[in-house]
């Protein structure tokens, strides 16, 4: 926890953390402005671009945060006077994921905050629960991606994780294109079919379009995100650890 609250701190010291939150927030309190674009879908505008405004701010600063926390480290040769303490290689990585969690949710919650009240006001007070749903299930979408990108950050250079994470955000943002993609020959079928098994599926995570469409929201379309991210985030935890615990420096 010491570690975590460290790296928290020094996450949320980082300028450009909070050029992105203020861009975010403009972005959600300025959807009051833009919603004229859209006349008689006021409220699906302010909804859209508030929820994608929390989620894609939100993977930017996990990814920039993500990319330097552990090859900064060791390129300071800062980890050798940790790890000289009594503190284990997995202790340090759960610490730098745990405080990188920190920084990227208490981001998230602020956006989050400004959204709610701007829609409050649209709506003259009133409030849809599903929003909280989408909320929690952005948390969990970001905390899965955050494990990822501790992962990468185990065994690579800083560009590598940079351009591996924007990657990977790419694949889970369409996992549904690569999963029923036809395949030409059976090299690209199984390339596909191990693009769709291994990459995660950040689709099931979103719900605007039931929430756009006034839809009921059934109980496995929360249920199931979170187990899979819990899950999903504990593989790549488990792995992180056994790569770190092995890499020499």
């Amino acid at each position: 926890m010491t570690i975590g609250y460290a790296t928290f701190g020094e996450a949320i010291r980082r300028r450009i953390l909070v050029i992105f939150l203020l861009f975010a927030i403009v972005s959600i309190v300025g959807s009051q402005i833009f919603k004229a674009f859209s006349p008689g879908e006021e409220e699906k505008f302010v909804v859209d671009l508030g929820l994608n405004s929390i989620k894609w701010f939100s993977i930017l600063i996990a990814i920039l945060l993500g990319a330097v926390m552990i090859p900064q480290e060791i390129e300071r040769k800062t980890l050798h006077t940790v790890l000289a303490k009594p503190v284990g290689r997995g202790q340090f990585i759960l610490g730098k994921f745990v405080g990188t969690c920190l920084a990227v949710l208490f981001n998230a919650s602020l956006m989050a905050i400004a959204f709610f009240v701007v829609y409050a006001i649209q709506q003259k007070g009133g409030f849809d629960v599903s929003l909280l749903y989408q909320f929690a299930l952005t948390c969990m979408e970001l905390i899965l991606f955050i494990s990822i990108v501790v992962f990468l950050s185990t065994f690579s250079s800083t560009v590598f994780v940079l351009v591996v994470s924007f990657c990977v955000v790419v694949l889970g943002s369409t996992a549904t294109f690569w999963k029923n993609i036809p395949a030409e020959n059976e090299i690209s079928g199984l390339l596909f079919l191990g693009v769709s098994a291994l990459a995660p599926n950040f689709e099931i995570f979103d719900l605007s379009r039931p929430i756009l469409t006034g839809a009921a929201i059934a109980p496995d379309m929360i249920t199931y995100p979170l187990v899979y991210g819990f899950m999903y985030t504990s593989i790549m935890l488990l792995l992180s650890f056994v790569i770190f615990n092995e890499r020499q420096f």
